[in-house]
Parts: structure tokens; sequence; C-alpha cells
């Protein structure tokens, strides 16, 4: 079991997630918003999430834990990449693509932490 820090710390990213979801729509988008959202994302991934180790946990947890802590990393730096280009997108379509690409890295995300927080 994951201690009550663990959990407070992916409930808190899971919510800036939600809430960065809820400004990329791809019928009303605000980039500035989007943006904005994006950092304070980036902001919470750098200073609660990554610093979270392995230690003190029981190995059938910790093995578990660092196979989807890997996971959430690797598909928030797609998602860093995927923002980076939504934002540079000069077409319509090719921003409505990237939209797209970031719902899916944001539902990946989100579906990586309950899995953690329900370990």
């Amino acid at each position: 079991m994951l201690p009550g820090s663990y959990s407070q710390a992916y409930e808190k990213f899971v919510k800036k997630l939600l809430l960065l979801r809820s400004t990329i729509d791809t019928r009303n988008l605000d980039l500035v918003a989007s943006q904005k959202n994006f950092k304070i994302v980036q902001k919470i991934f750098q200073t609660s999430i990554t610093h979270l180790s392995d230690e003190g946990l029981d190995p059938a947890t910790s093995s578990r834990w660092r196979s989807l802590q890997t996971e959430i990393y690797r598909a928030f730096k797609l998602l860093e990449v995927e923002m980076m280009f939504v934002l540079s997108s000069k077409q319509s379509t090719t921003q409505q693509q990237r939209l797209k690409s970031i719902d899916d890295r944001l539902s990946q995300l989100i579906g990586y932490c309950e899995l953690i927080r329900k370990s």
C-alpha cells in the first residue's frame, strides 16, 4: 500500500490534468489558458511526482509503482512535445490532430495515476 502523501500527490496531479483537459477542447480551444494550465501541471509533475521514490515500499508494491511511474514519466514527456506542437501549429487540421493526441495522453496519465492510487 502506498503512503497517504503519495496518494495526495497523484490526486493533485490528476485534478490539474483534468483542468488542463477542460481547456483543451477542440470546439472551444483557449490556447492562453491551456498554456497556463500546462505550466501548472508541469510544475506539479516536477515538484511532486518525479521526487517520489520507492523507498520504504514493500517489494511487490515497489515493483508495480516503479513500472507505473516510468509510464507516467514517458507519457508526460510525450505530452510536453504534443503541447509544443499544438502551440506552434498553424493549420487547423494539424491542431485538431495534436489536440486529439493531447487528449489521449491526458487519458493515459489519468489512468496510470488512478492505478497507482488503487495500489
